[in-house]
């Protein structure tokens, strides 16, 4: 009988560590694993080995890796007892217990698929706050060359009704301001082209004035 996943036959060709030990129980000795061991180096990875040996004097040992910070699959609870189960399958995997299909039982694989999953979510999280992050300098850089714009304009940003700190600013309230800065400055604009040529003279020479002040060229 082989380990079947509900809804597919994802691990249809690997055989459980149950059905392992149910074949081997009467020729089995001895079963010993030891205590959970850290890799060289990592609190959270490492391993524990099993050696079985059988009443024909025969003997085979295996090490099943588990980590400690897993947030999917069974090691999420129980991460030393799903790596000694599966140490204890693959030795008597070596010792010749159904390996017609395959050396690592269904709950290895599993597993191994489990990490697989939730290194793959890991990684997309990571790329989502790194999207993020880019997307906030970046709106932060265009707010700023606005605000520069707004001054020259004599238009003060600090009136916009939800006005805050730039980098307390989400990304939403940042194309908000920008969008609003923009409102202004085409009013402003609009103002310019309407205003008598006397006045656009005095006007330009006001702009170009506040422009200087702050360094604007």
């Amino acid at each position: 009988m082989t380990y079947q996943k509900q809804g597919g036959d994802r691990y249809a060709n690997y055989i459980g560590v149950n059905q392992r030990i149910q074949s081997a129980k009467k020729d089995i000795l001895s079963v010993v694993t030891t205590d959970p061991i850290l890799f060289a180096g990592s609190d959270v990875f490492g391993y524990v080995r099993a050696t079985i040996t059988l009443n024909d004097g025969r003997m085979a040992t295996a090490i099943a890796s588990f980590r400690l910070n897993a947030t999917a699959g069974a090691q999420k609870t129980h991460p030393f007892e799903d790596a000694e189960s599966s140490a204890i399958g693959r030795a008597l995997a070596f010792l010749g217990y159904h390996v017609d299909k395959a050396i690592a039982s269904a709950e290895e694989v599993q597993e191994a698929h489990a990490r697989e999953e939730e290194d793959a979510q890991l990684e997309q999280e990571r790329a989502t706050a790194q999207s993020h992050k880019e997307k906030l300098e970046l709106g932060r850089s265009a707010v700023r060359e606005m605000i520069a714009e707004c001054q020259a304009y004599g238009i003060k940003p600090d009136s916009y009704p939800k006005f805050r700190k730039i980098v307390d600013m989400s990304v939403d309230e940042l194309r908000a301001f920008y969008r609003w800065m923009d409102g202004e400055i085409k009013s402003a604009q609009q103002a310019v082209q309407s205003a008598p040529d006397e006045d656009l003279d005095q006007l330009h020479e006001e702009v170009m004035a506040t422009a200087a002040e702050m360094g604007v060229k």
